[in-house]
């Protein structure tokens, strides 16, 4: 079995390379076998490389949306930012509407955030992750924006996505305090904070 993760930019392409591994090996090793997609999404993050091995094994049993989902992480895991970043987008392209839209987005932006190059704005995925995706990811994700709107001179922006880790008690522990204070202190103008006060009124200003 090959050892490397091929990307492709064409889901049938993907679907296509499984057919390179010995049918009858795989036949033989998969009957009756479920697949361990928890304990390799969960060795990614701990031990990638072990990870890829797994998934290398077991990828022509899995459906094309978790072949796809685990593919992307192990290659952003796997520090192969860019061909993450490129399976990500065609997914999405092709995909927008997937259940794992979310984290293919996140993923996404990991990937391009980890070169220095400009996220995806893509209003309706940013605005479906932002709900979907779990407390951590949700939380990393609005600090990217933030980070990316402040390196821009958007200041106004980046408060925003910091209020909104804020405004949200699941992802208060993320919250940098010092950083928003400072960001503060850029403002200058009035209707801005204004702004601010009006969005976000529960907060102790």
């Amino acid at each position: 079995i090959s050892t490397d993760l091929p990307v492709s930019t064409n889901l049938s392409q993907i679907e296509a390379y499984s057919n390179k591994q010995d049918q009858e090996w795989a036949n033989n090793e998969f009957s009756g076998f479920s697949m361990p997609l928890v304990e390799i999404e969960e060795m990614i993050f701990s031990d990638p490389e072990t990870a890829k091995e797994m998934f290398l094994k077991f990828e022509k049993g899995l459906k094309i949306e978790d072949r796809v989902r685990l593919k992307v992480q192990l290659l952003y895991h796997l520090n192969k930012l860019e061909s993450a970043e490129k399976l990500a987008t065609a997914f999405l392209k092709e995909r927008p509407q997937s259940q794992i839209a979310p984290t293919i987005y996140y993923y996404l932006n990991k990937a391009l955030f980890s070169q220095n190059k400009p996220l995806d704005q893509d209003q309706i995925l940013r605005d479906i992750a932002l709900k979907e995706l779990s407390p951590k990811t949700r939380g990393d994700l609005l600090l990217m924006f933030s980070h990316e709107a402040q390196i821009k001179g958007e200041i106004l922006t980046a408060i925003q996505y910091q209020l909104e880790l804020l405004s949200n008690p699941e992802t208060t522990d993320q919250v940098d305090l010092e950083k928003i204070t400072l960001l503060i202190k850029e403002v200058h103008s009035m209707e801005e904070l204004r702004i601010l006060l009006v969005n976000y009124p529960n907060l102790e200003w």
